[in-house]
């Protein structure tokens, strides 16, 4: 997987589902920045944030994605 591969499926999924950052900030109780920084590798999405955008999007590869950066790759 890519180095920023959960940034990339984000984007994915929300584009997929409709949602927007914005939208997506709302939710997740996180600034916009905070996405944005998410979906270009400038920062880690925390493991609360990683649950919350795999519950609003239902999205295999979204998961498959944050299991691996939270697991730097080991499961």
């Amino acid at each position: 997987m890519s180095a920023n591969s959960y940034g990339h499926q984000l984007g994915q999924a929300l584009m997929e589902k409709g949602m927007t950052q914005l939208s997506f900030s709302f939710e997740a109780h996180v600034s916009p920045e905070s996405v944005s920084a998410y979906k270009n590798g400038r920062a880690i999405a925390p493991p609360d944030v990683k649950s919350k955008s795999i519950l609003l999007t239902d999205n295999p590869f979204l998961a498959i994605a944050a299991a691996h950066e939270s697991t730097a790759g080991t499961s």
